[in-house]
């Protein structure tokens, strides 16, 4: 059984900050750049992680770690956190504090296996502007959930109020 911890956020502040990542196209060009920016933000504020962009068929088109430190259990994290936001359309963040806030685990309520998804935050939809679902999933791994969650909603979020000021 799964209890609210004290950094969760209300589902709608997570509804909120996931829809203002909404972006206006995406691609392998996109996913280098948007890869990129997340690194060069980790290098800098000295946090080492994982970052990986695949999209919800597989195909990985960004894959670096930040700075030495990083381990095979951050790729296992990557692994079950992009599991779990393509299965569900929803960040990994905002699927554990869901669970949380029902009291209930990913695995209790879905009988997913834990070795295969996790509700834990990093793990982000990307959605296109005009098509329905994620079409690709940004994960990172290597700090605190929410951390990782924070990390990826700011970049995103700035990747796509950089990318409508461009293409408008």
């Amino acid at each position: 059984m799964a209890t609210p911890l004290p950094f969760d956020l209300p589902l709608e502040k997570i509804d909120e900050q996931e829809g203002e990542c909404i972006l206006m196209g995406f691609n392998a060009d996109y996913a280098f750049e948007l890869g990129s920016q997340i690194r060069e933000r980790a290098k800098k504020a000295g946090k080492c992680i994982l970052i990986d962009i695949t999209t919800v068929t597989g195909l990985t088109w960004f894959r670096a770690a930040s700075g030495l430190g990083t381990n095979i259990d951050n790729q296992h994290w990557v692994s079950r956190k992009r599991n779990a936001v393509i299965r569900f359309g929803r960040s990994s963040f905002f699927l554990g504090c869901n669970m949380r806030q029902k009291g209930r685990t990913l695995q209790e309520a879905y009988g997913v296996s834990d070795t295969e998804y996790a509700a834990h935050g990093g793990g982000f939809p990307i959605r296109v502007n005009g098509i329905e679902g994620p079409v690709a999933v940004v994960t990172v791994s290597g700090l605190p959930q929410v951390e990782d969650h924070t990390l990826v909603y700011q970049c995103l979020r700035d990747f796509a109020a950089q990318q409508r000021k461009e293409l408008s």
